[in-house]
């Protein structure tokens, strides 16, 4: 008796992931897509304080708490110098580029946080690394969804072309 309902709870708890697989809090399962720096220099204000940590980047499409699709790619950054005292870091802009280099236009393909959008964990590793002049800091930017195109849109043309990226920043 023991060994049947063993064997029926295996069934069930098959079905059960087998009924939930292909799926992400209801949006069907996507791939993610793997980008990697046109090149270690962060351009804009902070070029000479930080750069990009060689490597391969994923861009992943997630569900947001209002149940809507969102993209979002971590970045991995190196801190080379301390920032001026009483300037703080501001604004960094992730560009998609296809296999040339070239962006897709527009707002198209473009990530970003700025203070606002960080979480506190993220700010305050930030802050405290470009103080100090040193240390590494994990990034999450968000796909800028503007008019130029919807999220749906922005992964298409990303899963179609997107090979590189490069990053910008601003106080």
């Amino acid at each position: 008796m023991k060994n049947i309902c063993t064997y029926f709870y295996l069934i069930i708890l098959s079905v059960s992931l087998n009924a939930c697989n292909g799926t992400n809090n209801g949006l069907a399962s996507s791939d993610n897509i793997t980008v990697t720096p046109k090149g270690e220099d962060i351009h804009g204000d902070l070029y000479d304080k930080m750069k990009l940590k060689p490597g391969n980047y994923t861009i992943e499409k997630v569900t947001d708490s209002d149940g809507k699709p969102e993209l979002l790619m971590t970045i991995s950054i190196e801190i080379t110098g301390s920032i001026d005292e009483g300037k703080k870091f501001g604004t960094l802009r992730a560009t998609l580029l296809n296999e040339n280099g070239a962006s897709f236009g527009s707002n198209l393909g473009k990530f970003a946080t700025t203070r606002m959008l960080a979480s506190t964990e993220e700010l305050q590793k930030l802050d405290d690394a470009l103080a100090k002049g040193n240390g590494t800091v994990d990034l999450q930017l968000r796909y800028l969804d503007t008019d130029a195109a919807s999220v749906e849109d922005a992964w298409k043309k990303a899963k179609e072309t997107a090979k590189h990226f490069s990053v910008e920043t601003s106080y």
